[in-house]
């Protein structure tokens, strides 16, 4: 699975994931309780747990959704350095 976005809708005691890949379209869809969504998210890819952690992250720090063109667009900005030899 390739995916690039994974919306996971949380309720008390369940977790509602969608997993879409780069054009958009739902290549998976699961209903879990927290056991398996745990097991999930150890057994998904790196890249798809590093994704998930950052959005985490993000949304608990900005207190907003995370937005990807934002984030994206504050990177571009960002000015990268280079050691002299």
């Amino acid at each position: 699975m390739h995916a690039t976005t994974v919306a996971v809708d949380l309720a008390k005691s369940v977790f509602q994931l969608a997993v879409v890949d780069e054009q958009w379209r739902i290549v998976d869809t699961q209903h879990l309780t927290r056991s398996p969504f745990e097991r999930w998210i150890v057994n998904c890819s790196v890249g798809l747990t590093n994704k998930l952690a950052r959005i985490c992250y993000a949304t608990l720090r900005d207190h907003a959704p995370f937005d990807e063109a934002a984030r994206l667009s504050r990177k571009a900005g960002r000015q990268s350095f280079a050691i002299p030899a």
